[in-house]
């Protein structure tokens, strides 16, 4: 019993941290968009930083494929050997 409450609790931590994660990758670029539309001055430079974006979400969909197979792996690895 105890053994299934830590795979719980490791199970909850690990899906909040990456909650937690997901949503500041979602809330900061609200917030930076003042500093943005101060610093973007030409509209070539917008092309340049939503590029950017493109290639940093696409790089990190792939980053999340490893990440919710490796939980996963460590959620249901049996202990008993």
């Amino acid at each position: 019993m105890t053994e299934t409450k830590g795979r719980l609790k490791l199970f909850v931590g690990n899906f909040l941290s990456f909650g937690a994660a997901n949503a500041l990758e979602k809330v900061i670029p609200i917030i930076l968009l003042p500093v943005l539309t101060r610093l973007l001055t030409d509209t070539a430079d917008y092309g340049r930083y939503d590029m950017f974006m493109t290639i940093v979400s696409f790089g990190s969909e792939l980053v999340v494929l490893g990440v919710f197979d490796a939980l996963f792996r460590e959620y249901f690895e049996d202990e008993d050997r």
